[in-house]
Order: C-alpha cells, then structure tokens, then sequence
C-alpha cells in the first residue's frame, strides 16, 4: 500500500510505502507520479 505524502505545483504526486524489511536491511519505496493526458508519467525509487 502506497502513502500520500505531497502534491507539488504542477500537480506531481509523491506517495511512499510502509517501513520494508529484506536481509535485515530497512527501506521503503517512493513513487512520484504525474497526471497527462493519457493517465501518469510514473517513477519508482526503491
């Protein structure tokens, strides 16, 4: 499950995910995701 956490200006929207835990390493994902046209321009950091 993706977070809101902001929108920008020019409507870009950034959600993140809950605390992830792999080989005992803690992370989480960041997506940004901008409205077009024909639905998102999208970008994933993990």
């Amino acid at each position: 499950m993706m977070y809101p956490y902001m929108i920008l200006s020019d409507e870009t929207q950034i959600t993140h995910s809950h605390i992830i835990e792999e080989k005992g390493v803690q992370k989480i994902e960041v997506h940004f995701e901008r409205p077009t046209e024909d639905g998102f321009d999208t970008a994933k950091l993990m």
